[in-house]
């Protein structure tokens, strides 16, 4: 039962989280757009991609 959770879930947040070191190389116009005030994109999937590790 566990494998079907942790397998997938592993591989989704591998993902992620390489997606937002590719996208934050490649792409820093797209992730320097401000969301409000000094908040970007940057910030919000930084946050979002260190959450799931607690």
């Amino acid at each position: 039962m566990l494998r079907r959770f942790a397998f997938p879930m592993t591989a989704v947040f591998l993902i992620w989280y390489l997606g937002y070191v590719i996208i934050a190389a490649y792409q820093p116009e797209f992730m320097s757009i401000r969301l409000g005030g000094e908040v970007n994109i940057a910030l919000v999937m930084g946050a979002a991609s260190s959450r799931p590790r607690f």
